[in-house]
């Protein structure tokens, strides 16, 4: 019985810990690194969606997902600066710039081959975007958005460890 409220006693302070911990992290981390954290998730929504609308326009040739296209990736470009915007260091901006260039290149192919599928060429559209030079790009666009986010997150890492150090 002692030894069992023992390890309850530890499990309850270890469980308010974390949690202090938690809550510590989360109010003390700075506006733009929870702005940064909104707009990673958004550039990935969106990404996914744009690929889907450009894909079922070309199986469709409906003017209805080029339109869904256009919409998401003007959200995209949107997201896409404001996160460029954040950028406090060269390096993060020009990871930025890095995913702004290839979401430019991709988009360019995606418009061909919307035009494509709209003059009723969806057999083309499709073949330009299930293409190996497509799909180098998508690996291209999602390798840079990668090393922006894989930044934001040393970033944070690195100052939250900082202001732990000056708080011991």
């Amino acid at each position: 019985l002692v030894g069992s409220l023992g390890l309850t006693i530890w499990y309850s302070c270890s469980l308010v810990y974390v949690l202090h911990q938690t809550q510590w992290q989360s109010l003390h981390r700075p506006p733009d690194d929870l702005r940064f954290e909104q707009l990673r998730t958004v550039i990935l929504q969106l990404d996914d969606l744009l690929t889907l609308s450009t894909r079922m326009a070309a199986a469709s040739g409906e003017p209805q997902w080029r339109d869904q296209h256009q919409h998401t990736a003007q959200r995209l470009e949107t997201a896409i600066r404001q996160t460029a915007k954040l950028a406090s260091d060269d390096r993060v901006l020009r990871y930025a710039h890095q995913v702004d260039a290839a979401s430019d290149i991709l988009l360019d192919i995606e418009n061909k081959a919307l035009a494509l599928a709209l003059q009723h060429h969806q057999k083309d559209a499709r073949a330009m975007l299930f293409s190996p030079a497509y799909d180098a790009q998508k690996h291209v666009y999602a390798d840079a958005v990668n090393r922006l986010m894989n930044e934001f997150s040393r970033r944070f890492r690195d100052r939250l460890h900082n202001e732990e150090q000056r708080a011991d």
